[in-house]
């Protein structure tokens, strides 16, 4: 395009960073896009919008340059574009996964300031941001938030509160969520929800539990991923059940899923165990 004079334009530049986003391995190409992008900007006078400025700093979280996702969000404030509420969920995502749940909070506030409508993705950001800090009891507050604004809980939020009653092994209330989760007819339980649900009960050592939602999750004709093999192994490992976890194993194969190492590495050391 460049050596034909076509000067890209916010449609294709979204593009190509959505395209780098998708691939987990190109972060190298996602620097190099931003250069470009930069180069452009200086010799054109191109004018990056809202969209793809959302783009360019979500990839960058997704990369973990964080630096660069706020350097990002600082430009669109000096060059007066607006961030909508997707910016500032993918700013709450920036700092949860960067472990400063403060600066998250303080990105919510500040959307509350600037009268930002907060919604359901908005929430599930904020929550997710939470469990993955260790703050199930703020996750659980922002929840009951979510439901008096009248904002329905999505499946998002959902299973993002069974991962984080799984983290605190409280398989009790992880199953709760589920229940209430089912109840709500805009919010159906996907493949992670039964995933997450499965390791929380794993993670309680409760196997014919895990053995039951993984009934249910067949009968919903969900088909099992490594992640669902790998975490009933995981559970016939440390329940000394190998025979199962062999089945399970087998099954994989049968079905295509390649195992990674990890779960080669704890079915081989129980076999091994079983030896002593």
């Amino acid at each position: 395009m460049i050596k034909n004079s076509i000067i890209p334009d916010n449609f294709t530049y979204s593009i190509l960073i959505n395209g780098i986003k998708s691939n987990n391995n190109r972060k190298r190409e996602l620097l190099k896009a931003i250069n470009l992008l930069e180069q452009l900007q200086r010799d054109t006078g191109f004018q990056p919008d809202e969209i793809l400025y959302n783009s360019l700093i979500d990839a960058c979280v997704k990369f973990g340059e964080i630096n660069k996702c706020l350097s990002l969000f600082e430009e669109m404030k000096k060059r007066n574009i607006k961030a909508s509420s997707v910016t500032y969920g993918i700013l709450i995502k920036a700092y949860g996964k960067n472990n400063d749940l403060v600066k998250a909070f303080k990105i919510f506030d500040l959307m509350k300031q600037n009268k930002v409508k907060i919604n359901a993705v908005t929430y599930g950001c904020m929550i997710n941001a939470c469990i993955k800090n260790d703050r199930l009891d703020l996750a659980i507050v922002l929840s009951k938030k979510m439901k008096e604004d009248g904002i329905y809980l999505n499946t998002i939020v959902y299973t993002t509160l069974i991962k984080g009653f799984s983290k605190a092994r409280n398989l009790k209330e992880a199953l709760r969520i589920f229940d209430e989760m089912k109840d709500n007819h805009r919010s159906k339980p996907n493949l992670i929800t039964f995933n997450c649900l499965i390791n929380a009960c794993v993670r309680s050592s409760d196997m014919d539990k895990a053995w039951e939602i993984y009934e249910e999750m067949k009968q919903g004709k969900y088909r099992p991923d490594l992640i669902t093999f790998s975490t009933l192994i995981k559970g016939c490992c440390r329940s000394v059940d190998l025979e199962q976890a062999h089945s399970l194993f087998m099954k994989m194969l049968d079905r295509r899923i390649i195992p990674d190492e990890a779960i080669m590495n704890l079915f081989l050391e129980s076999c091994f165990k079983s030896l002593k």
